[in-house]
């Protein structure tokens, strides 16, 4: 995909789903002043309200901590959070999350960060939402 200037919520349609080996790759800067952004991969289009997110990555930065989670049936699951928070205000970043058959493997800045194992079947993914503290430049998968 192009380059893209936003700092509102942005929801994006995968056009051939999510599938073992898929990379989504995202790239931003994140504000001096940020507090935390999400990266949600949602299983159908309602952003208001999803009924079940798949996958959401979220940096919490006066926390010092990214959190991952899934959501079903309208709860939220155990949270996890190991491994702190190596990204920090005012910096550019690149996120890469590959699914492969058991989990999501994620990358920050380069360096594998963490691995969610699958709560969802992946291939009930339909839609990328990113929300909060991030000026999107790049998105591709």
């Amino acid at each position: 995909m192009a380059a893209i200037d936003n700092t509102m919520k942005l929801l994006i349609k995968f056009p051939d789903g999510v599938y073992n080996g898929i990379k989504i790759t995202v790239k931003g800067n994140i504000p001096s002043n940020a507090v935390r952004f999400a990266i949600n991969l949602l299983c159908g289009s309602s952003t208001i309200e999803p009924e079940d997110i798949a996958f959401h990555l979220c940096p919490r930065f006066k926390e010092g901590r990214v959190v991952r989670n899934s959501r079903s049936h309208k709860e939220f699951k155990d949270e996890e959070s190991a491994g702190g928070n190596p990204l920090s205000p005012g910096s550019s970043v690149e996120i890469e999350i590959e699914c492969t058959d058991s989990a999501f493997k994620v990358k920050l800045n380069g360096s594998s960060f963490c691995e969610f194992k699958h709560r969802l079947p992946f291939d009930r993914i339909t839609h990328l939402d990113v929300d909060g503290d991030l000026k999107l430049s790049h998105i591709s998968f």
